[in-house]
């Protein structure tokens, strides 16, 4: 069953950790294999509070995560947060095709999905703008490469 829950609040009133707090409890929950965190907060310090970011797809393969970091594909977090996945695409529809099992949760949780259309979100168009420059233009949400910069 698919939960939507939505924190709002004043700067400096504990948003990033009561979601951090929420993700954790809803992961340490028996039933849960994953659970989907979206911070819309240009100011936002969630990926601080989190322990993984996982990557799927085939590419992470051959993916040289600092140099992802460097130029902004990838968020600046320690790289052993940083986990492959594999292609997990692949990995999905074997299951499905192999369990009926599988199918059933698989239908069960397309029919809870909900479109979120980010382009109603205030700001959307002009961060989405900054993040397409390699690198990011803003090098305060990469203070790793900031460092690296100051040392050539």
């Amino acid at each position: 069953m698919a939960t939507t829950i939505a924190i709002s609040g004043k700067g400096g009133s504990g948003k990033t950790t009561l979601a951090a707090m929420i993700i954790r409890f809803l992961l340490a929950q028996a039933d849960r294999k994953a659970v989907l965190a979206v911070d819309a907060d240009p100011n936002s310090c969630l990926l601080e509070d989190l322990d993984a970011v996982y990557l799927a797809g085939g590419f992470g393969n051959f993916l040289n995560v600092r140099q992802a970091v460097t130029i902004g594909m990838l968020p600046d977090v320690p790289l052993e947060k940083i986990q492959f996945v594999g292609n997990t695409s692949i990995a999905g529809a074997k299951t499905v095709l192999l369990s009926r099992k599988a199918l059933k949760a698989a239908e069960k949780i397309a029919k809870s999905m909900t479109y979120f259309d980010l382009m109603s979100h205030p700001g959307y168009m002009d961060e989405f703008t900054r993040a397409n420059f390699l690198p990011h233009t803003d090098l305060s949400l990469f203070p790793s490469v900031s460092a690296l910069k100051c040392e050539t």
